[in-house]
């Protein structure tokens, strides 16, 4: 059995645990802002080099074809699913698969 010593170490050493587990899920949650704000600036961005390529597309001649710049009748989509390893992002990542 434990001394009352060693419960009193165990539950500093807990009580340490959870403060610099929440120190770091702080700085994650502020780089994942970070990153969302930052996508979300870029959008217009994006938008507006996916009309670029399709008005070259559509003026490139008849004869010219690629996959990519086809449209798709058939109903698939292509999702890509960025998940993190790093950090305490574990919950995010489930999150991110269960909604793909």
């Amino acid at each position: 059995m434990a001394s009352l010593q060693d419960i009193r170490h165990r539950i500093k050493s807990v009580k340490s645990t959870k403060q610099i587990t929440s120190a770091m899920n702080m700085v994650a949650t502020s780089r994942l802002r970070h990153a969302k704000e930052a996508a979300t600036a870029n959008r217009p961005y994006a938008q507006k080099v996916s009309e670029v390529v399709h008005a070259i597309a559509k003026n490139a001649g008849t004869d010219f074809s690629h996959p990519l710049l086809e449209k798709h009748e058939d109903g698939k989509k292509l999702v890509f699913l960025i998940t993190s390893d790093k950090g305490l992002a574990g919950a995010y990542s489930s999150n991110a698969c269960k909604a793909a």
